[in-house]
């Protein structure tokens, strides 16, 4: 299932938003990848693409929360929903090899509902910070 972008993801952050919309096409290739080519080689290309793009996408908010002094639980919260998505993909990196097809399909699916609960949910509150404090 593609995803495709709507207005109700939009943070109002350009640059976050952008980053967002990137993610939004390395998952729509994986897919893509998975359920009509099925190279293996291409896929696990995609997976470490979305990786190093994860890292960065979650430095880029990381500056962020230290110039508007983001912090307190929603602080850890968000942080910890970073670390949730970087381990699955880690597991995905090191499992590939023994079971493509179940665990690339799980990926593309949770990496598609991870995004859109991150920006609907984490990012959402974090917007909502800058807003009210800024």
């Amino acid at each position: 299932m593609y995803f495709t972008w709507k207005k109700l993801y939009e943070t109002g952050l350009e640059e976050i938003d952008n980053q967002h919309k990137k993610f939004l096409t390395i998952i729509n290739d994986l897919h893509k990848e998975l359920t009509e080519n099925k190279d293996f080689k291409t896929v696990e290309a995609i997976i470490n693409e979305l990786k190093s793009y994860a890292e960065y996408h979650f430095k880029t908010e990381e500056k962020l929360f230290e110039q508007y002094n983001y912090k307190g639980e929603e602080l850890s919260e968000h942080l910890k929903k970073h670390k949730d998505f970087e381990n699955f993909i880690e597991k995905a990196i090191s499992n590939i090899s023994s079971s493509k097809s179940i665990i690339t399909t799980k990926l593309a699916d949770y990496a598609r509902k991870w995004l859109i609960e991150h920006i609907c949910g984490t990012d959402v509150k974090f917007v909502k910070f800058i807003n009210q404090n800024n």
